[in-house]
């Protein structure tokens, strides 16, 4: 586990709860989602695997839902970013596989 002194994670005010998230933030990591990236400000950041399936999934999201008036006015608002906002949130269309 990091310093505790350095890591965004850690509160005095909740050890428990900054445990629970380093502890997460570990699984993360063995599992693939997460790489060690010392310019991150939390010490971490996506793995280019995940990053490749974020962008997947928007990117049928926005096959799928960006005819739709409603979401295409808002994507056209906030950019790419909306795309990548709507899967995160986990939005999914029915039968799309991830």
């Amino acid at each position: 586990m990091p310093d505790k002194t350095k890591s965004l994670l850690y509160s005095e005010k909740s050890p428990l709860m900054s445990e629970w998230l380093a502890q997460a933030q570990e699984r993360l990591i063995e599992e693939g989602v997460l790489v060690r990236d010392s310019r991150s400000p939390t010490g971490c950041d996506f793995s280019p695997a995940e990053k490749e399936k974020r962008r997947r999934g928007a990117q049928r999201l926005k096959e799928v839902l960006g005819k739709l008036p409603g979401y295409a006015k808002k994507a056209e608002e906030d950019g790419e970013s909306f795309w990548l906002a709507l899967y995160d949130s986990g939005h999914r269309v029915k039968n799309m596989p991830d």
